[in-house]
């Protein structure tokens, strides 16, 4: 084998390997249950695999488009250009929850 046919093999493994130990967040519900993982609104696995959502959580930029949060418990979260288009939200609690509008680059549109 030759030493670029050798690269390209280990290369693979290593990104399948790390690429399995992603783990999808969870949400906090306003009666404590925990919902692991979060889930889409139209079923099924929601991708976003950063800090779970809690109280006092630091959500920075999360993209959490279509998630299902019902009944999150997202009270004094720090959502700063979080996305939520679509999410679920009914039933949510977001007292003193803080949040800065995403800003778009040139080419998008404002979401908000």
């Amino acid at each position: 084998m030759r030493v670029s046919t050798v690269f390209a093999l280990v290369s693979a493994l290593l990104l399948l390997a790390t690429s399995s130990l992603a783990r999808a967040a969870s949400y906090q519900q306003t009666d404590g249950t925990i919902v692991d993982p979060i889930q889409y609104t139209f079923g099924g696995d929601h991708p976003y695999s950063g800090p779970n959502l809690e109280p006092d959580a630091f959500l920075g930029s999360a993209n959490l488009i279509d998630a299902d949060l019902n009944s999150a418990d997202l009270d004094q979260t720090f959502l700063l250009s979080a996305i939520l288009r679509g999410a679920n939200l009914r039933g949510s609690s977001l007292i003193a929850a803080k949040h800065k509008c995403h800003e778009p680059e040139r080419s998008e549109s404002r979401q908000c």
